[in-house]
């Protein structure tokens, strides 16, 4: 079989990659995470991590930055009195719900992953794990006429699970990054939180993509002797099982 080129699947999956930022008072922007386009029991919005909701006010605005083949393609003003937000409390996992308005525009030329409780199925293919997001030493404040803009860069790369285990009754695995090009890589993945990591299933003859899940939400950056930088991540049954439920339950005390 031959080498799967990653470039055409991370130019794809970029375009559910959002970041957040929040204004600093200073007509800057500062970038606090990461997130990915969802949709949960028909609600579109956000999955992250917990801990980046908490950075977020309950009112005013934050902008999320969104990708187009790794590469910014746009920016959008998000209305913070006008989303609702659904949390685990023993989990940092988070979704936040768009407004009418915004997830209107966004869901005509991006793309929202749905997380269906029963996506349990994987082919019996070659697998291939992938982390986006954002490290916030990878975005720098530009001088624009006008004022300033936020500039940033998307991290995509493959990724090896070295370590699965359960945390009460969720589930954690433990991903090493593998980038192409080790001197690339950042000092840290803070600001990665909240980045969705991806399972691509690859055809036997190793050109295409079969099929790709989203597994899993990176919250915690750590070092392991031997390993170096790795990233814990909350896995499939918490995101599926746990989040998914927790939304629909959310739902259900509103009507």
């Amino acid at each position: 079989m031959q080498i799967f080129d990653c470039g055409p699947l991370l130019n794809l999956l970029s375009t559910y990659v959002v970041g957040f930022t929040l204004p600093d008072g200073r007509n800057h922007y500062d970038y606090i995470g990461t997130g990915t386009l969802v949709e949960i029991t028909g609600k579109l919005g956000i999955l992250t991590a917990k801990h980046v909701l908490d950075v977020l006010p309950t009112e005013g605005e934050a902008r999320i930055a969104l990708f187009r083949n790794r590469n910014i393609g746009d920016f959008a003003m998000l209305d913070l009195a006008h989303t609702t937000r659904v949390s685990l409390n023993d989990a940092d996992v988070g979704f936040l719900t768009l407004p009418a308005p915004l997830s209107t525009t966004l869901n005509a030329y991006k793309s929202f992953k749905p997380l269906i409780t029963d996506a349990v199925h994987t082919p019996e293919l070659p697998r291939l794990a992938v982390l986006l997001g954002v490290p916030d030493e990878w975005t720098t404040n530009e001088i624009v006429l006008g004022g300033h803009r936020r500039q940033f860069h998307l991290l995509g790369t493959k990724g090896t699970i070295i370590e699965k285990r359960q945390q009460g009754s969720h589930d954690i695995f433990t991903l090493r990054p593998d980038l192409a090009d080790p001197y690339a890589a950042p000092k840290s993945y803070g600001g990665v939180s909240g980045g969705g990591v991806w399972l691509a299933f690859i055809s036997e003859d190793g050109r295409d993509v079969a099929d790709r899940r989203l597994i899993g939400v990176a919250y915690l950056e750590r070092e392991i002797p031997g390993e170096g930088l790795v990233i814990d991540c909350y896995g499939p049954e918490t995101i599926y099982r746990d989040l998914v439920n927790a939304v629909a339950e959310q739902a259900a005390q509103v009507q």
